[in-house]
């Protein structure tokens, strides 16, 4: 299951890690030990980190802006390998300062 998620630059998102049958309905997690990983394909945008649980991944915007970071986990579940991706744009957080530049010089 793949969707986008919109991020600021200076926030975090916990990526919640759950399973279902082919009906859709709820499977007790049941992630094979040690076996959790989670890549950013920008990490100098996005960070992520496994929780020790093997329940969650953290998603850290590091500040620079950017678009359609995909974050993947997988894991294994009875030795059966299951992956899944999420897409996070970086978007700016609210204003801290003002910035003036002034133009080039004409005469008057």
């Amino acid at each position: 299951m793949s969707n986008t998620f919109g991020l600021q630059d200076n926030q975090n998102s916990t990526i919640a890690i759950s399973f279902a049958d082919s009906a859709g309905n709820p499977v007790p997690d049941a992630i094979d030990a040690a076996s959790l990983t989670a890549t950013s394909s920008d990490p100098t945008s996005v960070t992520v980190t496994p929780s020790a649980d093997q329940t969650s991944v953290l998603a850290t915007a590091d500040g620079p802006l950017d678009a359609a970071v995909v974050v993947t986990v997988a894991c294994t579940v009875a030795s059966a390998p299951f992956s899944g991706t999420v897409t996070f744009d970086i978007g700016a957080s609210a204003p801290t300062q003002l910035l003036l530049t002034p133009g080039a010089p004409v005469a008057n």
